[in-house]
């Protein structure tokens, strides 16, 4: 076996004291690395967290300019005219007039038409209706009426009679004031023209037809039966009179 000279352990220290050195100061560094790296990561998340707050606050804002604009684009005020579609002759149909805001729930009744037009709800609150139907007998206007415009809503109705059958037009005339007294400068605003067909109920009128002669037949039916009873027992007292006349000679004493 070999023996290790004092020369060869020499070196071999050497060796391990190298070693020794090198593995201090790589561990030394990375020590070092370790504790300078931190630093930054604070300053890293105070700026990530400065942007997110300044975002949100950004947002934040803008939903409440977007909340604080859009009731001014919902404040128009909503004009809707319904009308029945079909009126019988001799027959009152009905002309609603409806004004409020858009989110306002309305329901008209079955078998009516309807169209309507907007109108800026900062002109006024206060309106007069006036309805528009020439071939129509309408009843229910009062002529210079002022009407409170509520936001819920407010409906006018008319009562529409037609003069002929056919096919007709009907429409409002509405004025807007500032002022419950509707006085001052109005300004108008026209509702849109809705048709309107009037048309015969043939089975009514001819049932109508009907009733109303029988009521003439009946009428002259106990007219002639009661001018007839009435002949009967004046010829029958006649005749009894006569009879007791001849029979006691009352004639004859006279």
């Amino acid at each position: 076996m070999k023996t290790f000279t004092n020369e060869n352990i020499t070196i071999i220290r050497k060796l391990l004291t190298f070693i020794m050195i090198i593995c201090f100061i790589s561990c030394g560094s990375n020590t070092e690395k370790s504790e300078q790296s931190p630093p930054p990561i604070p300053e890293i998340t105070e700026e990530v967290t400065g942007e997110t707050t300044d975002e949100t606050t950004d947002k934040i804002l803008d939903e409440e300019q977007i909340v604080t604009q859009v009731p001014l684009k919902r404040n128009d005020y909503i004009v809707i005219l319904s009308v029945d579609s079909i009126i019988n002759i001799n027959e009152t149909g009905m002309l609603h007039t409806w004004i409020g805001l858009p989110n306002a729930k309305i329901e008209f009744p079955e078998g009516q038409v309807q169209d309507k037009t907007s109108i800026p709800s900062t002109i006024g609150q206060y309106a007069k209706i006036k309805p528009i139907a020439p071939d129509f007998e309408i009843s229910g206007y009062t002529p210079g009426k002022c009407h409170k415009i509520h936001s819920s809503g407010s409906e006018v109705r008319f009562s529409i009679k037609p003069k002929s059958e056919g096919t007709y037009s009907v429409s409002a005339d509405i004025e807007l004031y500032d002022n419950s007294k509707c006085e001052g400068t109005p300004v108008p605003k026209t509702a849109k023209t809705l048709s309107v067909s009037v048309k015969i109920n043939k089975e009514k009128e001819f049932s109508n037809k009907v009733t109303e002669l029988k009521n003439i037949v009946w009428d002259k039916f106990i007219l002639f039966w009661g001018a007839l009873i009435a002949l009967i027992f004046s010829t029958i007292i006649f005749l009894i009179r006569r009879k007791i006349k001849k029979k006691t000679g009352f004639e004859e004493k006279e």
